[in-house]
């Protein structure tokens, strides 16, 4: 039975899964409260930079730096359990696969609109 806080941990909304994390937290031990704080902090720091430059590099056609940077947020988004990014970045990796930019720019919408609610879920975390 999980306690109060690891509740916490395994919330799930259509955003994120909170379970993702509760394995991180059950594998460290001891030290796994603080390690996801830390992992969501770093996350939550990072990723507006990381969009940032992701549209930078949609606006520029950089289509290699712009693979890479979605490949890198699609990762780091696993990491904390943001699976609604996750996914939008695999749909993201298909399109450019299909050179289809048009849907690229939309699913890259998405992206920017669904962080906010993935931002609002992971601060109640913290």
């Amino acid at each position: 039975m999980l306690t109060q806080a690891e509740k916490k941990y395994f919330h799930q909304t259509p955003y994120t899964n909170g379970a993702v994390l509760l394995e991180i937290k059950e594998f460290i031990g001891e030290e796994g409260d603080e390690t996801v704080r830390e992992l969501v902090e770093i996350y939550l720091k990072k990723t507006p930079i990381l969009i940032a430059k992701i549209a930078e590099d949609l606006r520029n056609g950089e289509t290699k730096t712009f693979k890479a940077d979605i490949h890198s947020l699609k990762g780091s988004s696993a990491s904390v359990g943001a699976i609604s990014i996750f996914n939008l970045c695999k749909k993201i990796e298909e399109a450019i696969n299909e050179e289809n930019k048009p849907q690229i720019e939309v699913l890259f919408t998405q992206i920017i609109d669904t962080f906010k609610f993935v931002k609002d879920d992971l601060q109640a975390w913290l």
